[in-house]
C-alpha cells in the first residue's frame, strides 16, 4: 500500500473530519479512505474480499448447492 501526507487541509474541512470522526467512531484515516474509494471506486486485487462477504447461513447454503451439484451420477458414466 501506498502512504500518503496530505497538507494544507482547510480548518474547515478539518474540523468537520474531527466531527464526522466523533460521531462515527472511525479514524480520520478510515473516514478518508472511504471518501477515495467512493470517488475512485475499491483498490485492485483483492479489494472484493473486503467488501462482499456472505453470511454464515448463506454460505452454508452456498456449500450446499455446490455439494449437489458434485455428485457423480453413474448411469452416465457407464
Amino acid at each position: 500500500m501506498r502512504q500518503l501526507t496530505i497538507r494544507k487541509v482547510p480548518v474547515k474541512i478539518g474540523k468537520r473530519l474531527d466531527r464526522v470522526s466523533r460521531e462515527t467512531g472511525k479514524s480520520i484515516n478510515t473516514l478518508v479512505l472511504e471518501l477515495l474509494q467512493k470517488e475512485f471506486g475499491p483498490p485492485p486485487g483483492d479489494w472484493l474480499l473486503k467488501y462482499v462477504t456472505w453470511s454464515e447461513d448463506e454460505a452454508k447454503a452456498f456449500d450446499e448447492l455446490v455439494r449437489t451439484q458434485r455428485t457423480i451420477d453413474e448411469d452416465l458414466w457407464r
